[in-house]
């Protein structure tokens, strides 16, 4: 190879590595809101590795709140009043110093059980990031979540003798933390011990991108009203988080179960490390390690499946659902998009 060949090919490949770097990213954002408050300044946070200036559009407006530019006085010298003009339409310029805005939840429409969501994107001119999402949630940083005040919130079973079916909605309280419930029994037995497992299957508002949740927890609670738990279904998936894009299902093996008062309740940490197993398409464990870092989050991206088991045991069960949460409250977690 020529001197001249040479010294082409050492400027492509600077080039390249200085185009990737160059490469602007957004993070995503959690923030706990404090009810104390009117509205919240967020900063978007964003860049690329070779700190270039860029600029920063609002490309999806929250739902349940509104954003605000910041006012030009405390832009630039931080007095009140803090809001400026309202932002209402996507690829909106950010003129905030700092890429900052303001955001005020809309009380009258906020859910506690579904956080709120907006996105951006930073951009040098001619390259630009993927979206960020700024995560919005309440005091004690649910994500999405069904208590079952009103009905069955959508949730179906699986793996009954019909292919879906509804669960039954209890109005009535089992105690102080169990009331307003979902309910369903066991009506197939494929062998002893029992083959055929049933589980409570998650509506369409847990199937999201709930990358945020990392490091978080899915929280329930089951009740027993008929069955006998000392015959349990152990190492059976307890949960399910069900990926199709990556083709990775997350399982979290059913182990003991304390029971108070025939209720159990659960907390699980969104963890790599906090036990969960990876299953491939063809429900085989993966090796039976462990799920990597960016495998956990890349499921947790693009959720197309949430499943609870109900057939806790070997024999005949009845089984009452209350209280799924996925939350996480690390106020201003930010999380890398590069595992998406």
């Amino acid at each position: 190879m020529s001197v001249y060949s040479r010294l082409l090919f050492l400027l492509l490949a600077l080039s390249s590595i200085y185009v990737s770097l160059a490469v602007p990213f957004a993070f995503h954002q959690l923030i706990v809101m404090n009810s104390s408050l009117p509205g919240y300044i967020v900063r978007l946070k964003g860049g690329d590795k070779i700190g270039s200036k860029l600029t920063t559009f609002i490309t999806q407006l929250p739902k349940y709140g509104t954003l605000f530019q910041l006012s030009p006085v405390y832009s630039l010298y931080g007095y009140h009043p803090v809001s400026g003009v309202p932002i209402t339409h996507n690829h909106t310029l950010v003129t905030g110093s700092l890429h900052r805005v303001y955001y005020v939840p809309n009380t009258r429409l906020f859910c506690r059980f579904c956080s709120d969501v907006f996105s951006f994107i930073v951009t040098d001119g001619s390259s630009q990031s993927f979206p960020g999402n700024v995560t919005m949630v309440d005091a004690d940083g649910t994500i999405v979540g069904s208590d079952f005040l009103l009905g069955n919130d959508g949730w179906t079973i699986l793996g009954n003798k019909l292919p879906v079916s509804v669960p039954v909605f209890e109005p009535y309280s089992r105690g102080q933390f169990f009331h307003h419930y979902i309910q369903a029994s066991d009506n197939l037995v494929h062998g002893k011990p029992d083959k055929s497992l049933w589980v409570f299957n998650a509506p369409s508002k847990f199937l999201e991108n709930f990358g945020i949740a990392y490091g978080g927890t899915i929280q329930f609670s089951i009740s027993l009203l008929a069955g006998d738990v000392t015959q349990l279904h152990k190492g059976a998936p307890l949960v399910e988080l069900e990926c199709n894009k990556t083709g990775i299902t997350l399982v979290y093996p059913l182990s003991e179960v304390q029971f108070v008062h025939l209720i159990a309740s659960f907390q699980i940490a969104l963890v790599e490390t906090s036990g969960w197993l990876m299953v491939s398409r063809d429900d085989l464990p993966v090796g039976r390690v462990l799920p990597s870092k960016c495998e956990f989050i890349q499921v947790l991206s693009c959720v197309s499946g949430v499943r609870i088991l109900g057939d806790l045991s070997t024999w005949y069960e009845t089984i009452a659902l209350d209280n799924v949460f996925i939350r996480n409250g690390r106020n201003q977690f930010m999380l890398d998009v590069s595992c998406n």
